[in-house]
């Protein structure tokens, strides 16, 4: 009873410091390694949902691929992913926003596992500006990551599995913010975003090549840190600006990204 009582106090101080309470638990299913074997490479893999996607993936019996700009990040995410597996994890560091080392960074990662059947199109920025103080300088910086470089990055995955005859899956983690108008450079990326996802997905569709989208709301990842630190607190994941006064967890994503994976064949 004391320790009854005593949770109930935590939690209205709790409530009463961040003005609300959630408290999330997410199952994660295993499936019986439905991805046994299969070649996936996640871009944006040292973190958040790129790295979930990564872990659930390996968990599932995949050959995983992360790539990331920061080496050093990226290797510590590979070391704690061969945590997992050691002989089925390999990071690439790989800026997307260089257009003249796209199709050699491509190689590359082809030749790590002789082949892709998964590309996952996870990375991603954020700006941090609000109208009226954006700068062209910007404004580049959030488009030729999140909209250029998946533009570019593709067109090499859709050249590849229809030259190959592969019968694969993309996926993109695009943003709720691309189904929401706004005079802001995130959500304009977001908005290109969505569109590329589908008009790539209706003309490959007939090659057997599925393309999808996976457009969360506001996640626990390090683009949201600033809002994670005024609503959120220890193990309390309420959000008070979004729709299910949550958060959503990477963990949620990477089920998901492993529906959208299964049955891909050559």
């Amino acid at each position: 009873m004391v320790r009854k009582i005593a949770n109930y106090i935590r939690n209205f101080i709790r409530y009463v410091k961040k003005g609300g309470l959630v408290e999330v638990h997410v199952s994660q299913i295993s499936q019986g390694s439905i991805l046994k074997d299969k070649k996936v490479l996640v871009t944006g893999g040292s973190s958040g949902f790129g790295y979930a996607i990564a872990e659930k993936f390996l968990k599932e019996g995949a050959l995983v691929i992360i790539t990331g700009r920061n080496a050093e990040k990226l290797k510590g995410a590979e070391s704690n992913l061969k945590k997992i597996d050691k002989d089925r994890i390999h990071s690439l560091v790989w800026d997307l926003n260089n257009m003249e080392e796209m199709p050699s960074s491509f190689h590359r990662a082809l030749q790590i596992y002789n082949g892709i059947d998964i590309f996952v199109n996870n990375a991603g920025v954020w700006s941090a500006p609000m109208y009226p103080d954006y700068t062209p300088d910007e404004y580049d910086r959030i488009m030729n990551t999140n909209l250029k470089g998946l533009f570019f990055m593709m067109q090499e995955e859709g050249r590849y599995m229809e030259t190959q005859g592969i019968r694969g899956k993309i996926i993109n983690i695009t943003s709720i913010c691309g189904r929401i108008p706004s005079f802001d450079f995130y959500n304009a990326s977001k908005h290109g975003a969505d569109c590329i996802t589908m008009g790539l997905a209706r003309k490959l569709a007939s090659k057997g090549i599925i393309i999808n989208g996976i457009a969360p709301g506001i996640a626990l990842t390090d683009i949201n840190i600033a809002l994670k630190n005024r609503y959120s607190h220890d193990d309390n994941e309420f959000c008070a600006v979004h729709p299910t006064d949550r958060f959503v967890r990477v963990e949620e994503v990477a089920e998901l990204a492993t529906f959208f994976s299964f049955g891909c064949r050559q």
